[in-house]
């Protein structure tokens, strides 16, 4: 097992990094100008060339993206202008909620998938197996947006059963992280 892992770690390689590049290449050569949207409306030329200089966009492609590895390589993902702080930091502060959300949307996809297997297993060519493998199949078609805004329409605005967003942590309150945790997970279920 740990040898398959290893192996499909190392066969990731090259397409995160080709992947990468694509990426690098394409933001690159999107027409505008980042430094003067950072720097708002009226800026001067001055403040523009201050940003420029600030987050490395004054430097030629190779070096840009030559730092861009160097700084991955380190596991320096650089910072956020959104944040205004390390990609590394936000994404290790929301990495509790996404594995949360993740292992229960994990369960709920077991435990639905196992159950409506079983019954259309117990019931082949019949009106029960055509019905679990068309609700399966709108299950795959249907986008995760649409059925997550369905979901809060229903559960949360109409029957007002679940909140239409936020975060409990599990051990502080496990009653309302399942149920801030129960419709996200069950849309990604679901799809």
């Amino acid at each position: 097992m740990i040898r398959f892992l290893a192996n499909r770690l190392i066969a990731a390689l090259p397409v995160l990094l080709i992947v990468s590049l694509l990426t690098f290449v394409l933001i690159y050569f999107v027409p505008g100008d980042v430094s003067s949207e950072l720097a708002g409306p009226g800026a001067s030329a001055a403040d523009i060339a201050r940003i420029r200089a600030v987050y490395g966009l004054d430097r030629p492609f190779h070096e840009r993206l030559m730092g861009w590895y160097a700084g991955l390589i380190q596991g320096d993902l650089g910072q956020s202008v959104l944040l205004r702080r390390s990609v590394t930091e936000a994404i290790a502060e929301r990495l509790p909620v996404t594995l949360s959300l993740t292992a229960l949307a994990l369960a709920l996809s077991v435990v639905i998938g196992v159950a409506t297997g079983i019954l259309a297993a117990m019931r082949v060519n019949t009106w029960v197996d055509q019905a679990t493998m068309t609700v399966a199949l709108a299950g795959l078609s249907l986008p995760d947006f649409w059925l997550g805004l369905v979901m809060i329409y229903l559960f949360a605005v109409q029957l007002g059963w679940l909140p239409t967003g936020g975060y409990v942590p599990l051990f502080d309150d496990p009653v309302g992280w399942l149920r801030a945790m129960a419709m996200p997970a069950l849309a990604l279920a679901l799809t």
